[in-house]
């Protein structure tokens, strides 16, 4: 089995499993995650292929309901939940679908499309947690696009029923829920959520009248992390605690 490095000519890892280690954030693990992310989209065999032997997981759960998929990878200390972002038809009417959900994870509403996407799938994936072999493990949720929207219900959902979230990387993700919901839930996560955008990507902007939440990484044009002011005033929002 892997030791969960996986290198490039003998440079730094490209998944390094070993900053998933560490519950804090660092950009080794972020690199990680997004690669995981990115691996989300692949097919079933590769994404266990990648996660088993390349990444020294020890097995990895599917979940595939309607337009929402995800996979678990887990070890005997790290549990990573990763949500496929958006590739068909179907997943960009769940994300310019305009209705609105009361939150059943604390205060607040939230996008109808996303929390309908989540709630399809919620019961197999809390399954696939709750029968983990190892539990109190590091659990990691992470998703690009419309995963990072379902990885954002998805944390709400489990941190409401008491479960310990290491972190929470999304990439390039569309707001998710009204400034209640944002406000319920940034105590409760702390400083574990991290979200990232790249430059001017418009995805990160909509739907308009919805709120993000996490703290703001904004790469500028030559790929280069901003400040949170200088974010703020590319015309991003962002949160921080």
């Amino acid at each position: 089995m892997s030791n969960g490095n996986e290198q490039r000519s003998g440079s730094i890892p490209l998944f390094d499993r070993a900053a998933l280690e560490k519950p804090h954030f660092s950009w080794p693990a972020a690199l990680a995650l997004a690669y995981a992310s990115k691996l989300s989209y692949q097919p079933r065999h590769i994404v266990t292929g990648t996660a088993e032997n390349a990444w020294g997981f020890e097995r990895v759960e599917f979940f595939d309901v309607g337009d929402t998929q995800a996979f678990y990878a887990d070890s005997a200390t790290i549990g990573l939940l990763a949500f496929r972002g958006t590739e068909s038809i179907g997943d960009w009417l769940g994300n310019i679908d305009i209705s609105r959900a009361d939150s059943p994870f604390g205060d607040g509403v939230l996008h109808g499309g996303f929390f309908d996407g989540y709630m399809a799938a919620r019961s197999i994936i809390r399954a696939a947690l709750e029968n983990d072999p190892s539990p109190g493990k590091k659990l990691w949720v992470t998703g690009h696009s419309l995963g990072g929207a379902l990885s954002t219900v998805a944390a709400a959902d489990l941190l409401h029923d008491g479960r310990e979230l290491t972190g929470v990387f999304t990439f390039g993700q569309p707001r998710v829920g009204n400034g209640d919901f944002r406000d319920d839930f940034m105590p409760k996560i702390g400083d574990r959520f991290f979200r990232f955008v790249n430059d001017d990507d418009l995805v990160t902007r909509v739907p308009p009248g919805w709120k993000h939440v996490g703290q703001l990484i904004r790469f500028d044009k030559n790929g280069e992390p901003e400040t949170t002011s200088a974010a703020e005033a590319a015309g991003q929002e962002a949160v921080s605690y």
